[in-house]
């Protein structure tokens, strides 16, 4: 999921459903300075966690989906958001509704990067409102699990 993030935009990444912190590990692998990471979590056990571990990256307990809550001051646009909400557990107006925000929150062109282990698009295909792509099957995650990238056209 990390291979989208591009070192070199000079951008922060959102990281949304952090948990044990495998992928905030991998993002920091990528380059980026802990700094520039901002990764919001909903359980307090996992933030607990993530912020005695990774020291230095902005940790946000909260809800992905009450972003500007979540957020606050944090208003600058992203290099790209790495999601593992599960969002097969919420209804498709608010899986509509959190993608969209989260696209504004990126430059056009720039993925929005969701794993699934459902086997379509845990999101809707608008293709007048963004461009959804199938990235990969990870067989070796137990379970398995799909990844899709979202993109406003550029």
């Amino acid at each position: 999921m990390a291979s989208v993030v591009n070192p070199l935009s000079g951008l922060p990444v959102l990281e949304l459903g952090a948990g044990t912190g495998v992928i905030t590990r991998a993002i920091l692998e990528r380059g980026i300075q802990p700094h520039r990471v901002t990764s919001v979590e909903y359980s307090k056990d996992f933030y607990d966690g993530l912020v005695r571990r990774f020291p230095g990256v902005d940790f946000r307990l909260g809800n992905a989906f009450a972003l500007e809550q979540t957020l606050g001051e944090r208003r600058e646009k992203f290099d790209c958001v790495i999601s593992a909400v599960p969002m097969l557990s919420f209804p498709m107006q608010q899986r509509l509704t959190l993608l969209e925000d989260l696209l504004a929150r990126i430059p056009a062109g720039r993925p929005v990067i969701q794993i699934t282990y459902g086997l379509l698009s845990p999101v809707l295909k608008m293709p007048d409102r963004y461009i959804v792509s199938h990235y990969d099957f990870v067989v070796r995650n137990v379970p398995p699990a799909q990844l899709w990238t979202y993109q406003r056209a550029v």
